[in-house]
């Protein structure tokens, strides 16, 4: 068989690899398909739902649609045997900078005796920092 030799190659390091390796790389790629291509798994495309969301639903609805698919692919692995899945997600604060400005101008115009006009224009302005803390999920 005339194989490429990138295909060779790679067939050669499976054969030298035990099945837990093997086994191993099976579901890292499964996952990985799994976060890369998710259109392509679970059948046809389910209807768009366009009713409002509460945002924090709506993550716990991807959450376990995400469970519920890796667990079908690791549970079609010959010797997997039962399967649970959780997925979690880490978050952290959310810091939202923002600047209060207080500014005040003064303006002043002068006559001399002699006729000239003196303006002056004094502008002060102040910027404190304000930051809002939110907590993450």
């Amino acid at each position: 068989m005339n194989l490429p030799p990138f295909l060779k190659e790679c067939l050669g390091k499976l054969s030298r690899m035990k099945n837990s390796e093997i086994v191993l790389s099976v579901v890292i790629i499964a996952v990985i398909l799994i976060l890369a291509l998710p259109g392509f798994i679970g059948g046809a495309k389910q209807p768009v739902n366009n009713e409002p969301n509460d945002s924090a639903t709506g993550n716990v609805q991807v959450q376990e649609d995400l469970e519920r698919r890796l667990m079908l692919i690791l549970s079609k692995i010959e010797g997997a045997g039962a399967v649970e899945v959780m997925i979690t997600y880490e978050s952290s604060k959310e810091v939202v900078p923002a600047f209060n400005t207080d500014s005040q101008t003064s303006r002043s115009q002068d006559t001399t005796s002699n006729g000239q006009t003196r303006k002056v224009e004094t502008i002060n302005e102040q910027t404190t920092l304000v930051t809002i803390s939110q907590q993450g999920n």
